[in-house]
């Protein structure tokens, strides 16, 4: 049972048989994406140094977050590009399956030792949230993606039939693709009917996902590859059909604290992100073979997609999607990174376009790699790695909002035995105009449906809110969309 260091090294030891690499020797530059499943004494990247028997000038291990493939990929391009590193490894693995059946067997894995003290998920997520929001229960990306995805569908016009519809037929494709990959964690390719449904198998996770809506994190699975420059590629004797180059990238983000933001139903940096990349690769995204959208949740590639100009039958994954082909941490997206270039290999004259993002919509990431016949000199992130626009703009917060108010968004979700729980609203107050945030009651079954049956949009609706000491308090107090409201 490896832990994730060891599965790093298979996978590198497989890249550099691929490459055709003399010896991990020539490797200066090494850039491990964030672990999640294991920490190590002096680093991930350290350790998979020492493994491999290498100490390269540059031994990193990457901030979190699921843009962070990509953009490695774009500073190492950069970095080669400029002569300041010459064979660059990217690699990242996570072993959360093994480590998940070594704690139901009450044991624990012979694994190196951790560190004294690390912060823990809990720390780091409460770090990335309003102090607000953790208090309502909107602490994980799970409890925080539906507010982005209902809001979403609701400035659409779809019902929710619609927009549950259109996440379970792009989910279905997704599950065909990853029943094709020899390496997915769930192979088993499911109907959109399966997908949309819910029921034991398929329990609702956070309104409107459902299980088979969500990343699956329990897995065993790594990636690696290894950039440097065409001719010494072409002096091992790489066919030159195995070439893959990156020809442009971009990336931007939004204000990190999620309720903040001034909108929920789009993301400016998503669309500065993809806009960009673009027009620096000097393409439009129906130039592109294959695009891969990042799909932790169903909210973010529908809103690349829409921005794209993408229909729903467009396939937007080479790799299986993170529900199906199974969400690695931190790392998909270097997952994705080799399946685009096994895709371009077999398509030397198209490109490909990769988009990656993480924490809650928050930091956004994208390139375009291109086949061996492309001639464009790449063009870098304005600086590479990092962010070209942050987003500033920002709402105030009402800790203790108390009269009426409008839904903005907003989630749900059920107790443990499958009973109705409590809905999450986030929405602004009429008075004052500042954001608000409040729970359900546990008794109140009116508001929690309206919240969840379909029948009416909950976003425009009036809600009567007040303060609390654990949680501040709404009640849907009319089914009636309040006129002139503009979410």
């Amino acid at each position: 049972m490896s832990d994730p260091v060891g599965l790093m090294a298979r996978a590198t030891s497989a890249a550099m048989h691929d490459a055709g690499l003399p010896g991990v020797h020539h490797i200066d530059s090494v850039d491990v994406v964030d672990v999640l499943s294991w920490r190590y004494e002096h680093g991930a990247a350290s350790a998979l140094s020492s493994r491999l028997g290498i100490d390269p000038a540059r031994q990193q291990d990457s901030p979190v977050g699921g843009e962070q493939p990509v953009a490695l990929l774009d500073r190492l391009a950069a970095r080669i590009a400029q002569g300041s590193a010459t064979v660059g490894l990217i690699v990242g693995a996570e072993a959360q399956a093994s480590l998940n059946r070594s704690r139901r067997a009450g044991t624990q894995p012979s694994w190196p030792t951790k560190p004294s003290r690390t912060s823990s998920v809990t720390e780091t997520l409460k770090g990335l949230v309003h102090p607000e929001a953790w208090r309502h229960g909107l602490r994980a990306p799970v409890d925080v993606y539906p507010l982005f995805e209902n809001a979403f569908r609701a400035r659409r016009g779809q019902s929710l039939a619609e927009g549950q519809s259109e996440t379970a037929e792009i989910w279905a494709r997704m599950s065909e693709v990853a029943s094709r990959n020899p390496f997915s964690w769930r192979p088993d390719a499911r109907s959109a009917e399966e997908i949309e449904t819910v029921g034991p198998t398929n329990r609702w996770i956070a309104f409107p996902y459902s299980r088979l809506m969500v990343a699956a994190p329990a897995v065993n699975l790594a990636a690696a590859i290894l950039v440097t420059t065409r001719a010494r590629a072409r002096a091992w004797g790489v066919p030159e059909h195995h070439l893959i180059a990156p020809i442009a990238a971009a990336g931007a983000r939004e204000v990190s604290d999620p309720l903040s933001r001034t909108r929920f139903d789009r993301s400016a940096a998503l669309e500065s992100t993809l806009t960009t990349v673009l027009a620096r690769a000097e393409m439009n995204v129906s130039d592109a073979e294959s695009v891969e959208l990042y799909s932790c949740f169903p909210c973010v590639p529908k809103m690349a997609a829409e921005h794209l100009g993408l229909g729903r039958n467009t396939p937007m994954t080479v790799t299986g999607g993170l529900s199906f082909f199974g969400g690695p941490g931190n790392n998909y997206m270097l997952h994705a990174t080799a399946a685009m270039t096994e895709r371009l290999r077999h398509t030397p004259t198209q490109a490909g376009l990769l988009y990656g993002q993480g924490e809650f919509v928050t930091k956004h990431h994208a390139i375009v790699l291109g086949g061996s016949s492309s001639t464009l000199r790449y063009q870098a992130s304005e600086f590479p790695g990092e962010p070209d626009r942050v987003e500033t703009d920002h709402i105030d917060l009402d800790p203790r909002p108390s009269g009426e108010g409008l839904i903005e968004t907003y989630t749900a979700t059920w107790n443990e035995d499958g009973s109705p729980g409590t809905g999450i609203v986030v929405g602004t107050m009429k008075a004052s105009g500042k954001r608000f945030i409040a729970r359900t009651r546990n008794d109140d079954r009116a508001s929690f449906t309206v919240l969840t049956d379909g029948s009416e949009e909950p976003v425009g609706l009036n809600v009567h809110v007040e303060p609390g000491e654990d949680v501040n308090t709404a009640v849907v107090v009319n089914r009636r969309t309040a006129p002139g409201f503009s979410p």
